[in-house]
């Protein structure tokens, strides 16, 4: 390629384009970038670039790619956006690449390799993050770079010289260790219930009944369940994009919850909206002194922030840890806890009770390692049992 010459892409007007002298020329729409420029385009390049050189015929130049990894993190948030039906997985793909952008988001994509990315993990570290935590985003950044082969954006070697790093083992950089989270408490359990909401007092019900995801707590509505057999299999979940079918067994206790909350109008069983209605018809059937007509409805027709129609991962989180916070006024040893600690307690539950496979498939892992790596662990009280047993053989 001639010396200092390069095509460019200029992103409000969507065209390939030559800068010369701080001077930019426009080439034609460019409508597949990153991709290959049209050859219309690469024509006009060159016709351009001999002008400027002043050369007196056309010279075939090759075009070099010009994608800086901004450009590239953007282009794959995008589609993630489109791939993944949770907002929120898109949102915590962007967050991993905040800090690389902030390090290298201004230089080419091509020149990322696995020093660069062992200088993002310190960053992280020193940032406070744990090592599970920079562990998770570094696998992150691997799949925006396998992406970015898949769509030959990039030097398949590129994504070969990223995939050989080693992952990070214990000790391996100055980060701390993730906290291990524990099942909440049974105890705990029931003495933050009298601090939610009713609403979210049967969200934690019915999650420590069937061991669903927060998620699938969140977007529970009659649709997706067989009113015959009462089996929950929700269309969007976790694993969803890897094609696995998941089912949640609902019965007793569970299934009283849902008639209780159902709308009957297709939406989530538990809606932020209709629990805000209830709080306030219980506080007016509470109240002794009669209400002026004017005190009736004193909702406003278009408020700045109103209840959604269904709770979100988030707000089912900050509701718990809210109650949690009111509990500690009378117990000061009160622990905060979150909703993964309840799909936690079932699956231990069920693996002591019944086995480990049990809580396999209630939890819907494919592979029991997982459950027994995340959930249920072994249970101490029986590895204690037979450690007394063995030292009476042995003695």
């Amino acid at each position: 390629m001639a010396k200092g010459f390069k095509i460019s892409f200029h992103k409000s007007s969507q065209q390939a384009c030559l800068v010369v002298n701080k001077k930019r020329i426009y080439l034609g729409k460019w409508p597949n970038w990153p991709g290959e420029p049209p050859a219309r385009v690469v024509d006009e390049f060159n016709r351009q670039v001999a002008k400027v050189a002043g050369e007196g015929k056309v010279t075939r130049l090759k075009v070099e790619s010009t994608l800086i990894l901004s450009e590239l993190a953007a282009l794959w948030i995008t589609w993630a956006r489109g791939r993944y039906s949770n907002p929120q997985t898109a949102d915590d793909l962007r967050r991993s690449l905040s800090t690389l952008l902030v390090m290298f988001g201004r230089e080419p994509a091509s020149s990322i390799g696995p020093r660069k990315i062992a200088d993002y993990q310190k960053r992280l570290a020193k940032e406070g993050r744990t090592r599970q935590g920079i562990l998770k985003s570094s696998s992150h950044v691997r799949q925006m770079f396998a992406w970015a082969t898949a769509q030959e954006l990039i030097d398949p070697t590129q994504l070969v010289a990223i995939r050989s790093m080693q992952p990070l083992r214990h000790g391996a950089i100055a980060a701390p260790e993730s906290a291990i989270r524990e099942p909440v408490a049974i105890e705990v359990m029931r003495a933050t219930l009298p601090h939610l909401s009713a609403t979210v007092q049967d969200m934690v019900r019915i999650q420590a009944l069937t061991g669903m995801r927060p998620a699938e707590v969140c977007e529970l509505s009659m649709g997706e369940i067989d009113p015959v057999s009462w089996v929950y299999s929700p269309a969007e979940h976790k694993m969803a994009h890897l094609g696995r079918r998941r089912v949640v067994p609902l019965i007793g206790e569970a299934i009283a919850i849902i008639k209780r909350h159902d709308a009957g109008d297709g939406s989530p069983v538990f809606s932020p909206a209709r629990c805000v209605d209830q709080w306030r018809d219980e506080k007016r059937a509470k109240r002794k002194s009669k209400v002026q007509p004017s005190q009736l409805d004193r909702s406003k027709d278009d408020p700045k922030v109103a209840p959604g129609d269904r709770y979100t991962t988030n707000t089912y989180r900050r509701a718990i840890q809210r109650a949690c916070a009111r509990a500690r006024k009378l117990d000061p040893t009160h622990p905060t806890w979150s909703p993964n600690q309840l799909r936690k307690l079932a699956a231990q539950s069920v693996a002591d009770a019944v086995g480990l496979d049990a809580a396999r498939a209630l939890l819907g892992h494919a592979d029991g390692a997982i459950t027994r790596r995340h959930y249920a662990v072994l249970d101490l009280d029986r590895a204690r049992h037979a450690a007394e047993q063995l030292a009476k053989v042995l003695s």
